[in-house]
């Protein structure tokens, strides 16, 4: 899903808390009509001016409010000013955030994952989505090693995580890129 978020504004500049709470009440409406699990691309198109006030309120509460059910992402943020205004209220929270540069290169704002994790990370960054097995044969890794790399990334955000059929006839994680 794609939402451009000056659609949902009433100027090109959006500034506090209140202003960014009003629009991440009727980004919660959209979001929410479609499925769990789905990922949603925000645009900032358009948009002049943030605060950090209004990133936090319209669009970083909201993503941690779907950790691990549903994936919130940026693009088409090019102003730095509002970028590093973005990059703030994620730190700030504590709320990683994907912002999609080009149709295959991501930037992350906020906290970077732990130092374990971000070879796993990166290598998540590379493609739409992986399972345990693939990650780990992919990196060297034994499976327990990456399952629990790739569990502590979901956990804290930076990936989305999806049941599927094994080949065993269980149940395997596949993980996505929240972008």
């Amino acid at each position: 899903m794609h939402i451009h978020l000056l659609s949902l504004m009433a100027t090109a500049e959006g500034w506090g808390y209140a202003q960014g709470k009003a629009i991440q009440d009727k980004l919660k409406q959209l979001i929410e009509a479609g499925p769990i699990g789905e990922i949603t691309c925000i645009s900032l198109a358009g948009v002049e001016r943030t605060d950090v006030s209004f990133a936090r309120g319209a669009v970083l509460e909201l993503a941690k409010s779907y950790r691990q059910q549903r994936g919130v992402c940026l693009e088409c943020l090019c102003d730095k000013d509002i970028r590093e205004n973005f990059e703030a209220a994620a730190r700030a929270i504590d709320q990683p955030l994907l912002l999609r540069e080009q149709p295959d290169t991501f930037r992350l704002l906020g906290t970077l994952p732990s130092q374990g994790t971000r070879t796993l990370f990166h290598y998540m960054l590379s493609r739409e989505r992986s399972t345990t097995t693939e990650a780990a044969q992919a990196l060297g890794l034994q499976i327990s090693n990456a399952s629990n790399k790739l569990k502590y990334l979901w956990e804290r955000g930076y990936l989305l995580r999806q049941e599927q059929p094994a080949g065993s006839g269980g149940i395997e994680f596949a993980y996505l890129r929240i972008g």
